[in-house]
């Protein structure tokens, strides 16, 4: 949100059949749900489909939510892009400025949306990363099985595992 695009901060699925589906417009709604639409679809449908009441809600874009920042509507008539994520907000925020706290709160809604809409499962892609999610899997367990064995924080072995910088 803010500062990223929200195409790049929403999770996908760990199950790979999820990842050759094609992108969808993710809308969170007041009470935490989730919606998805995989067509266009106007932001005025979204309203009406989204709320009874239409005037006491309007659409936002998450990439235009930043802390200090005027929070602002997509027009009625305007189509929503796929990929991206849209929070329908109580007309109450509307031109207000977000604190700080308001935006905390709003990723911790999305966030939870969307990991309740995954099933709990989180996988950031990384289409630069080196190590596969197994291999990632793997080095966190063989970390923490190291750590169990030996047993309470007593004698904890503080070594780093950096080496020192002759000067």
């Amino acid at each position: 949100m803010g500062a990223c695009n929200s195409c790049e901060s929403t999770a996908v699925s760990a199950d790979t059949s999820s990842w050759s589906s094609p992108p969808t417009t993710k809308v969170v709604l007041p009470d935490g749900s989730l919606q998805e639409f995989s067509w266009p679809i106007k932001a005025s449908h979204v309203i009406q489909k989204a709320s009874t009441d239409h005037s006491a809600c309007f659409l936002s874009s998450s990439d235009h939510l930043e802390p200090g920042c005027h929070v602002s509507a997509i027009r009625a008539d305007s189509e929503l892009q796929l990929g991206q994520l849209y929070f329908l907000l109580p007309t109450s925020m509307l031109r207000r400025r977000l604190g700080s706290d308001e935006m905390a709160a709003l990723a911790v809604r999305a966030s939870a949306a969307l990991v309740g809409h995954n099933k709990g499962h989180l996988d950031f892609p990384c289409n630069d990363c080196s190590w596969s999610t197994e291999d990632t899997l793997r080095h966190v367990q063989a970390k923490r099985k190291g750590r169990s064995s030996r047993g309470s924080s007593k004698g904890r072995d503080f070594e780093t595992e950096l080496g020192a910088i002759p000067e």
